[in-house]
C-alpha cells in the first residue's frame, strides 16, 4: 500500500535531483594556494571547462567547476491530471555553485574564487 502512495506523491509534488558534484559541500578556502593540479584533480576530478591565457609573458591556466541542484516539477503530468497551470508552477527551482581555480605556469594554485 505504501508504494502507490509514494508514486502518487512523486507524480503530484515533483522530484528533487542532485548532481553528485564534489564542490557541493566544498569549503570556500579550498584548494589552498600552492596546491598542485594533481591535488585538485584528485579531489574534484576533471574540470567542467579549462582555458589558458597569457598576458605580458605570464601564462595562467584556469579551471572551472560547476554544481547545479534542480528541483523539477512534472508540469505536463499535472496538466494531464487536470490541474490548472497556476497550480502546477511550471518552472521548478535551481541552485548552483561554481569554483574557478587559476594556476601559474608551474601548475600551482595562485587564485581561487567560489560562487555560492
Amino acid at each position: 500500500m505504501t508504494f502507490p502512495l509514494v508514486l502518487v506523491w512523486i507524480l503530484l509534488v515533483g522530484w528533487s535531483t542532485t548532481d553528485s558534484d564534489p564542490i557541493k559541500d566544498l569549503p570556500p578556502d579550498w584548494p589552498p594556494l600552492g596546491a598542485t593540479k594533481a591535488e585538485v584533480r584528485k579531489r574534484l576530478g576533471s574540470p567542467s571547462s579549462q582555458s589558458i591565457t597569457a598576458f605580458i609573458g605570464v601564462e595562467r591556466e584556469t579551471w572551472s567547476y560547476h554544481f547545479e541542484e534542480v528541483e523539477s516539477d512534472p508540469f505536463l503530468l499535472k496538466s494531464a491530471l487536470g490541474f490548472p497551470p497556476s497550480l502546477s508552477d511550471n518552472g521548478g527551482k535551481s541552485h548552483g555553485k561554481g569554483l574557478v581555480i587559476i594556476f601559474d605556469a608551474s601548475g600551482k594554485v595562485v587564485e581561487r574564487s567560489m560562487r555560492p
